[in-house]
């Protein structure tokens, strides 16, 4: 079952595979209500293998310290800063950070607790989901909404009207917005792409992660 199950993923990933094919290298969402199975490994901070603390590769040295393009970011990690400011489509989020940063996919290790106790949330590019009638925290799972019958969340790190933790870190990231929420500053009831959503309180932001020198 294993075998087969490894066949079926270097179908899909195929560019990951052949002779240098490696699971431990690969990295995938799992927890509860999430189909993935790590195939013998562990299940750790919401991916196989905790992906998080594993797949960043080390900072050149002439990575600016602030990520965020206003010189306002609270560092949150090694090459990650948490940007306030306002956006939406047409002014989207990632124009908060700095060039060579862009809206944190999980690929380097966040220290959410340089955001506690500010009241505030800051998204990231990772979309959450929970089923509309089964509407607790514990039943948030770390993938994008499939249809209508799921609530749309938006995964980041902070506090503040709407948020909640997720029950396993999504990525490495701790907490998610019901953007169901009225008065929160985001809205996001029809999408969780982050070019789409908008954000009016401008002390929440998103997370800026160093992705590279364009």
């Amino acid at each position: 079952m294993i075998a087969r199950s490894l066949f079926l993923l270097c179908l899909a990933f195929s560019a990951a595979c052949g002779s240098d094919f490696d699971f431990n290298k690969m990295c995938f969402a799992c927890g509860e209500g999430i189909p993935t199975k790590c195939l013998g490994q562990p299940c750790i901070n919401g991916s196989c293998n905790d992906c998080a603390k594993r797949g960043a590769p080390p900072l050149p040295s002439d990575v600016p310290p602030d990520g965020c393009a206003a010189g306002n970011g609270i560092a949150a990690g090694a090459g990650v800063s948490a940007c306030a400011g306002t956006f939406d489509p047409n002014k989207q989020a990632e124009r908060l950070c700095a060039p060579g940063f862009a809206l944190a996919d999980g690929k380097r290790p966040i220290d959410a607790s340089k955001l506690r106790g500010l009241g505030r949330f800051f998204v990231s590019a990772i979309a959450a989901n929970m089923d509309k009638y089964k509407n607790q925290p514990a039943n948030a799972e770390c993938t994008p909404p499939s249809s209508g019958l799921r609530i749309r969340l938006l995964v980041g790190v902070g506090e503040g009207l709407g948020v909640a933790a997720m029950p396993a870190p999504c990525e490495g990231m701790p907490s998610y917005y019901d953007c169901r929420t009225a008065g929160g500053g985001f809205s996001c009831a029809w999408n969780t792409d982050p070019t789409q959503i908008t954000n009016t309180n401008p002390s929440n932001g998103g997370l800026c992660a160093w992705k590279g020198w364009p």
